[in-house]
């Protein structure tokens, strides 16, 4: 089981905090084999930044490949913001059926996750402000995180699902309900494609075409034989989208990862 750890916020949520104590020694923990696998696929894609972490939940090991920067997050960073409301939800401040922009907030976050909605990531953010959404990634331990450059390195990605899965963020009925948004979502062609078909995944990706790059993401929590773990697989290319080898390599590297923890 692979799994990353991210902390809660406020009072309530920090002392569930315990999530994100793996990451400090993950650089201790890194599987030759594994590495050397995913250092062979990563040569097959020269002009592609990769950065892949993996978090097993059984152990608490994580392993990081490949790129630790930060990078542009795109639509995987949506996690963060129906995180922050859904804890805010917790604590009183708003509530799932409480009006946004016409419909329920409940609607707008199942529109958010399993749709990846950017006009419902618009009025979740107008409604909280990016400072406060900031302010709660990093006082749950996502110190990579910037709100104004939506950036995130891979392994803080991977210790959000692993806290979120780990029932570290959110109280055990809004754990579920945002899990049950993250199946059977609107592109399922990255990791969910990678997978035997009698595993399970609850997954968020990321895609996005701008000057500076262009970027293909996908965080996934798996269970597969008895065994779960978070697979976090961000991936930069420079020059063009070309999104049918990035979703190659993306099933490559969760093929190697599957075959390691199962």
């Amino acid at each position: 089981m692979i799994i990353l750890a991210v902390l809660g916020y406020g009072a309530h949520s920090l002392l569930r905090s315990g999530a994100l104590d793996v990451a400090a020694s993950s650089s201790k923990l890194t599987d030759v084999n594994l590495g050397n696998q995913l250092t062979a696929i990563f040569k097959d894609y020269p002009q592609v930044t990769v950065g892949v972490s993996v978090i097993n939940l059984s152990s608490g090991k994580q392993n990081n490949f490949g790129s630790t920067q930060p990078i542009t997050a795109a639509s995987t960073t949506k996690l963060v913001t129906a995180l922050d409301f859904l804890h805010q939800v917790e604590g009183g401040t708003y509530k799932l059926s409480g009006p946004l922009d016409n419909e329920t907030a409940g609607w707008q976050l199942q529109q958010l996750i399993n749709q990846s909605n950017d006009d419902s990531w618009q009025d979740f953010i107008t409604l909280m402000g990016g400072q406060q959404i900031q302010d709660y990634a990093h006082q749950i331990g996502l110190n990579s995180f910037t709100f104004n450059g939506n950036t995130i390195a891979p392994s803080d990605d991977a210790k959000m699902l692993a806290a979120l899965y780990q029932g570290k963020l959110l109280n055990a009925s809004d754990t579920q309900l945002l899990l049950s948004y993250m199946q059977h979502t609107n592109d399922e062609q990255l990791i969910p494609a990678a997978l035997p078909s009698s595993a399970t995944v609850w997954h968020k990706y990321g895609e996005l075409l701008e000057p500076t790059g262009n970027f293909v993401h996908d965080t996934a929590i798996i269970k597969n034989n008895g065994h779960t773990f978070v697979l976090s697989i961000y991936t930069d290319r420079p020059d063009m989208l070309d999104i049918q080898q990035r979703e190659q390599l993306i099933h490559r590297i969760t093929q190697a990862v599957v075959n390691y923890e199962s």
